[in-house]
C-alpha cells in the first residue's frame, strides 16, 4: 500500500476526489465559528443542539443557509443551556476576559427571540 506525502504547498493545490469506483462516506458537519474580534456575531436559527466530549453545542444557521457550530467555550456553553431547536439567536462575542480565579476565558452575551410558530414549523418540514 503507497502513502502520498505533499509538502504544505502541494497540499493546498491537491484537491481529493474519490476514484470512480469509491464513493465518500461520512455526514457533513457544520463549519466551527470562530469569532476573532470584540463583538463579532453570530445570528441566527438554532437548528440543532448537542453535547460533545468538549461540552453543548449549538448548529446555527444563518440568513444565508450558511450552518456554524459554536466553539466549545465555557462562558458560551452555559449561555447555551437556555436555548430550544427553532430559537433565532445572535451571539456576541466580548473578547477575553479574565475569571475569578485568574484563568483568561473568551466572553459571550446571548440574545434569543422565539420564531413565531409558522416558522417553526417551516424548520421541521
Amino acid at each position: 500500500m503507497a502513502t502520498l506525502r505533499f509538502d504544505e504547498e502541494e497540499a493546498e493545490q491537491h484537491e481529493v476526489m474519490p476514484a470512480e469506483d469509491e464513493e465518500e462516506v461520512g455526514g457533513e458537519f457544520a463549519d466551527y465559528w470562530h469569532p476573532e474580534i470584540k463583538h463579532d456575531e453570530l445570528k441566527g436559527v438554532v437548528m440543532a443542539i448537542g453535547e460533545s466530549e468538549f461540552g453543548i453545542y449549538c448548529d446555527i444557521e444563518t440568513e444565508d443557509g450558511l450552518t456554524f457550530r459554536t466553539p466549545a467555550h465555557k462562558i458560551l456553553q452555559n449561555r447555551l443551556q437556555k436555548l430550544q431547536e427553532g430559537d433565532f439567536v445572535r451571539i456576541v462575542y466580548e473578547g477575553r476576559i479574565r475569571t475569578k480565579s485568574g484563568r483568561w476565558a473568551e466572553n459571550y452575551r446571548v440574545f434569543r427571540r422565539k420564531l413565531p410558530d409558522e416558522k417553526q414549523q417551516k424548520l421541521g418540514e
